[in-house]
């Protein structure tokens, strides 16, 4: 296992274990697949996997408990537990200490190694400056509730200088991988936090599995360049490699994606120049066929008139990169029974500010919709057969 010392005290396992995508028994994410996920967490901890990653909101609020009991056969010293005040929830700070001592009475501690103000963005910058949030988390610092503070933050180069030219963090959570390094110019965040020196957590490197189950194109150009390779283990070495990275976040959900990802960091080389123009490759032609920028963190959820906005996109994005029609009509077919298709979307536009990646997200479903309406028809005329 690949490791890099944080702050010359903690020597952070460079693969971290995030706990947004645990396996579940069912559709409902609040359901998690406890003897699964033991298993999971018990073959990255063995492989010397040692930082753990949760938050308030996930699950449904029952990831925080979840994560605890996973962790209870293990001392306390042998990890680093990070954790994450849900801005979504509180925003004034007005239940700060509530909040704070739920979540220690949750992941069953009394300190958290690393805490972070949750999704800091344009639409909630302006409510954590004027709280007592980032204060109040300073001070359980010193009370050495927390160990080191910091923030995850979905947005532009210029709000994140901003942020920085505010507060001081010890380290910062942000979204990067090689297709966000220009969709998004997550670049130029990566940079900015370089230069303050600034250590770099990373969240979504395989931007919520888009990039382990890319199209026959892009998978090509892996695997003619190395054919035992999996498409998420070039993901992982790309932003690894990256010399301010201090921890990469996976949320694996299979154990499968355990055992891959152990593999790639266990036998860890940055990619070479060779490697890099691959990247290149696939990066050029994932752009070309991506249409809405979505990485399923379900920050949009959940909806008033219960649309699963993430699984409406992951769909039709499949779609665009596939051109399966029948895949998506299977696949779309099951949040129409429930009820959870684009449909149900009465434009209410409560999803918007809270999307990380400012979709306009009535007008992706419309499109969602509409393209979902013409594949059945193309079906009934024969058109797909």
């Amino acid at each position: 296992m690949q490791y890099k010392r944080f702050g010359g005290e903690d020597n952070l396992s460079v693969l971290g274990f995030g706990c947004m995508r645990l396996p579940c028994l069912n559709e409902d994410s609040s359901c998690i697949d406890l003897e699964q996920a033991q298993k999971m967490m018990d073959k990255a901890i063995d492989a010397g996997v040692n930082y753990f990653d949760t938050a308030y909101v996930y699950h449904g609020q029952n990831g925080e408990q979840a994560l605890a009991k996973l962790l209870r056969p293990y001392p306390r010293e042998q990890y680093y537990l990070a954790d994450k005040f849900p801005l979504s929830v509180d925003r004034t700070g007005a239940r700060i200490e509530e909040i704070f001592e739920c979540q220690l009475q949750r992941c069953e501690t009394d300190y958290f190694d690393y805490y972070l103000i949750h999704a800091v963005q344009r639409a909630n910058w302006k409510s954590l400056k004027n709280s007592r949030i980032y204060q109040t988390l300073r001070d359980y610092q010193n009370q050495g509730k927390i160990r080191h503070l910091g923030m995850s933050f979905h947005d532009t180069p210029e709000m994140l200088r901003e942020i920085l030219d505010t507060y001081s963090f010890d380290f910062v959570q942000i979204q990067l991988n090689y297709l966000d390094w220009n969709l998004i110019d997550s670049k130029r965040c990566y940079e900015l936090l370089a230069e303050r020196e600034i250590p770099v957590f990373v969240m979504e490197p395989l931007r919520g599995g888009f990039l382990a189950d890319i199209s026959q194109p892009a998978f090509r150009a892996f695997y003619q360049a190395a054919p035992d390779r999996s498409p998420a283990s070039w993901g992982l070495r790309w932003v690894a490699g990256l010399p301010a990275v201090q921890v990469v976040l996976s949320g694996m959900t299979h154990p499968d994606q355990v055992e891959d990802n152990l593999r790639t960091m266990e036998q860890f080389a940055p990619l070479n120049t060779q490697e890099q123009r691959v990247i290149e490759t696939v990066r050029d032609t994932l752009m070309k066929q991506i249409e809405i920028p979505c990485t399923g963190c379900a920050y949009c959820m959940p909806c008033p008139f219960q649309v699963n906005i993430p699984l409406c996109f992951n769909h039709y994005n499949r779609y665009a990169v596939t051109r399966t029609p029948k895949d998506m009509l299977l696949r779309y077919k099951t949040l129409q029974i429930s009820q959870q298709d684009a449909a149900q979307c009465r434009r209410c536009g409560k999803c918007l500010e809270k999307c990380p990646q400012h979709i306009r997200i009535p007008q992706m479903l419309q499109r969602v919709k509409e393209t979902n309406e013409r594949l059945q028809r193309e079906e009934r005329s024969g058109k797909n057969a």
